[in-house]
């Protein structure tokens, strides 16, 4: 009885929400409908509408065992009480927009990819300030070799790794929003891995200094 108490009202209405609406929609889409759109926002790919169903039904599976992983670190209670939430709602804006688009009948998104990317940008803000406060642990976190041998390392990586993401949110928010589609992706795809190279060689850094090699 334990495993059910996990399941807070949210997090089921979350979960169903998606494939209920999903289901009523559904009948009323032509057969075939746009399924893929490319980094201009232009479709190339046309697909059966009951591709719609995959998402609402992954959303489900990870209702279901997301709130379950087992607890075995010191930030597990943090992700379990946030990011399940969070996922949730992530993968649920994304199958409305994708009804949305069906519904509409719409096949160019080039607006649309703009305002995903912005939205992605001030996402980086919220975690760069969340950063700092999460513990060492094997979840969730900037984890490489060295900022999961000690806290020292750890600690300062994350500190630093967070004013990165909040200045690298705040200043390519407006950029992504007022290019084109297919810059602004280009834009943020290169922006997420120098982040992370940069973390890592910063991580490695710190470790050297902490351990004095």
């Amino acid at each position: 009885m334990k495993v059910f108490k996990k399941y807070s009202l949210e997090i089921i209405f979350l979960t169903i929400l998606p494939l209920i609406i999903t289901l009523f929609i559904l009948p009323n889409l032509p057969d075939n409908l746009i399924m893929h759109f490319n980094l201009a926002g232009e479709a190339d790919r046309i697909g059966n509408k009951n591709e719609l169903i995959i998402l609402p039904l992954i959303n489900i599976l990870l209702g279901i065992l997301l709130p379950i992983l087992p607890n075995k670190t010191p930030s597990a209670s943090f992700f379990n009480k946030y990011s399940v939430e969070f996922t949730l709602v992530l993968i649920n804006i994304i199958c409305y927009i994708m009804l949305f688009i069906s519904y509409k009948n719409i096949n160019n998104i080039n607006n649309l990819i703009n305002v995903f990317w912005t939205f992605l940008c001030l996402l980086l803000v919220l975690i760069g300030n969340y950063l700092p406060k999460i513990r060492n642990n094997s979840i969730i976190g900037i984890r490489t070799k060295w900022t999961l041998s000690n806290h020292d390392t750890w600690y300062k990586t994350h500190k630093f790794s967070g004013k990165l993401f909040v200045i690298c949110g705040i200043v390519f928010a407006p950029v992504c929003f007022f290019t084109s589609s297919k810059i602004s992706s280009i834009i943020f795809l290169t922006m997420l891995i120098l982040l992370t190279i940069t973390s890592t060689i910063y991580s490695y850094r710190i470790f050297k200094t902490v351990n004095k090699i």
